[in-house]
């Protein structure tokens, strides 16, 4: 059985059966032992950003813990992309929620924070994450369907 070392990448490790790590980042929660069954190790490590106390400055869950918002978009993909995935290209980050089924979320609010949304990316369900399924890309720029 495996045995977290203490960083997002023991999180992934589970997940995906790799020994890639985040540089730095320490794991909090039980994220990695309650993963579900085959969890998209992207998804994993997004938990892990938005539920670490570390990040709070920069991203955290939204009021309810629905969703999450990120305060400041360069500041996050100049210190907590590059520590978990091998890119710190906010646009790239933007893409893949964009290809799980997140949606920006609408507020109405002036100032730089973005908030996403997932019927099943919330806080209290963690345990549903491996039920979040990456959607088809589409060849062109307007997708079927």
């Amino acid at each position: 059985e495996a045995e977290a070392d203490g960083g997002a990448g023991s999180l992934v490790a589970l997940a995906a059966g790799s020994s890639a790590g985040a540089k730095g980042v320490e794991s909090h929660g039980p994220a990695a032992l309650t993963a579900g069954p085959r969890t998209a190790p992207f998804l994993l490590k997004l938990y892990e950003i938005v539920n670490s106390p570390e990040t709070d400055k920069l991203v955290r869950w939204r009021a309810g813990g629905q969703g999450f918002a990120i305060a400041d978009t360069a500041a996050f993909a100049a210190d907590v992309l590059p520590a978990y995935f091998k890119h710190s290209n906010f646009r790239s980050f933007v893409r893949q929620l964009h290809f799980y089924g997140f949606s920006k979320v609408v507020n109405g609010a002036l100032g730089t924070t973005i908030e996403f949304n997932h019927p099943m990316f919330a806080k209290a369900n963690q345990h549903r994450l491996h039920e979040i399924k990456r959607c088809a890309a589409s060849g062109g720029a307007k997708g079927g369907g």
